[in-house]
């Protein structure tokens, strides 16, 4: 009997095993159906993602490279999302930070960067301005002085672009170096940056107070129409790209948009040209296609390089801006493609005799 007893146990123990491993499998089922269903919320997310990047790559929205303006409310509606998807996780972890920045968000979609800018004389004679000045020994050598005459606009264009042209910025958008003085105060100025300058938060602020605006050919244009001159960076974030110590590229020879922009305002071009702006910092040359690959795709979209810093603070180097003497512009509504490259050509030449 107690042979029978004890087989009798086992039967059950194996019983009770097997429907362990039942259940087991069945939550091990379950729990992949429940993987397989995130794996398809991740990918759909990716997939929107992609479809967001592909738009804004498209539209150049984010580029400075549209001819025409979108909506406002559509320009606020992506400023608005890319604010929250950078703040989300700020709100999350410290609640009483959302009234500040939800003040803050009212500024952040004021669009002034699109409406003439909203410059800061306070910030722009900042005592660390002055130092960076002297950090940089610049110095300003123009031969404009005396040449230009007030209510006529102007396009001056800066070379080279370097990782940040601060030199050329200082030495003549700034009061630093007092070019406004030294021209008979003839011009009033606004300083060019890509259109995504003004979607980050906070750099966006340091733009607009240093007398900053949006490089959109809509915002070039409205500039230009109300009285202002702009200093541009004709070869942009492509030239960057190629800063690199004791080397100046110069990324001219398809930049026609900004002498196209001339003729049809009747603006005088000036070439500038600042030495050694592209010994502030060092970067690596990538060698990697697939990193040239990620690069070229940011620069896409968002219309900025994506350098590789070997230093993030400037080196002391000694930047010396020339301003060169102004090319007489004669207004055409409608430039031919021919007056267009002759014009560049010009101010190609005019560029050259700067060194």
């Amino acid at each position: 009997d107690g042979e029978r007893q004890r087989e009798t146990e086992r039967q059950r123990e194996r019983k009770k095993g097997g429907e362990r491993g039942v259940l087991e499998r069945e939550r091990e089922r379950e729990s992949n159906v429940v993987d397989g269903s995130g794996s398809g919320g991740d990918i759909a997310g990716l997939y929107v993602l992609f479809r967001a990047l592909s738009w804004l790559a498209e539209s150049r929205a984010l580029r400075g490279q549209r001819g025409t303006p979108m909506g406002d409310s559509v320009q606020r509606g992506i400023r608005i999302v890319f604010f929250f998807c950078m703040f989300a996780p700020v709100m999350y972890l410290l609640p009483l930070s959302i009234p500040l920045l939800l003040l803050y968000l009212i500024t952040y979609c004021d669009l002034s960067e699109i409406r003439g800018g909203r410059p800061s004389p306070w910030f722009q004679n900042l005592s660390f301005w002055h130092w960076l000045a002297a950090h940089l020994e610049l110095q300003l050598v123009s031969e404009a002085e005396g040449k230009i005459q007030k209510g006529k606009p102007y396009i001056l264009g800066l070379h080279p672009h370097g990782i940040l042209p601060l030199g050329g910025i200082l030495n003549v958008v700034s009061p630093i170096n007092h070019f406004a003085k030294r021209h008979g105060n003839a011009l009033t100025l606004r300083g060019l940056a890509a259109s995504f300058c003004f979607f980050v938060p906070g750099y966006r602020d340091f733009c607009l107070a240093g007398g900053v605006c949006d490089a959109a050919r809509y915002s070039a244009k409205k500039l230009l129409d109300d009285g202002f001159s702009i200093f541009v960076v004709p070869g942009g974030a492509t030239e960057a790209l190629y800063s690199f110590p004791d080397e100046d590229v110069v990324y001219i020879k398809k930049r026609k948009g900004f002498v196209k922009l001339a003729l049809q305002h009747g603006a005088d071009l000036i070439p500038v040209f600042s030495f050694n702006e592209n010994n502030q910092y060092d970067q690596f040359d990538p060698k990697n296609g697939v990193v040239k690959k990620i690069r070229s795709g940011f620069q896409a979209v968002f219309g900025i390089s994506l350098p590789l810093l070997k230093n993030l603070i400037p080196r002391r180097c000694k930047i010396t801006t020339v301003v060169g003497a102004p090319i007489a512009v004669e207004k055409m509504a409608d430039p031919t493609d021919k007056q267009v490259q002759d014009l560049l050509d010009l101010y190609t030449a005019e560029l050259e005799a700067l060194w």
